[in-house]
């Protein structure tokens, strides 16, 4: 989706707005990886401290948008959890308990 075409009267149709969101999903993760990076490369615990505290925002923001997501696209829903279906079923082949956090 090309942004800079849209004029201030355009409004976005159903399938741009799941564009959109899409992108701001993708937007968050970026930003996330990018305080990652930063929290390992300092040692500056004031800094380490304020970057945790954006970076933990911003996976809030993710699942925001993954439920507006789920809001205008329903069966993206289905997809989500086929796809934690496909890795538990791997899980169980390998043996690793699928309520197991690392």
């Amino acid at each position: 989706m090309d942004f800079s075409s849209f004029s201030n009267r355009d409004t976005y149709t159903r399938n741009d707005l799941i564009t959109a969101i899409r992108k701001d999903i993708i937007g968050e993760l970026d930003a996330i990886n990018q305080y990652n990076f930063h929290i390992e490369h300092t040692d500056n615990e004031l800094a380490r401290r304020v970057w945790v505290d954006i970076r933990n925002e911003e996976r809030v923001h993710v699942g925001e948008l993954l439920k507006l997501l789920s809001v205008f696209s329903p069966d993206e829903v289905d997809m989500l959890k086929a796809g934690q279906a496909e890795v538990e079923a791997i899980m169980n082949e390998l043996g690793i308990a699928t309520s197991q956090r690392k």
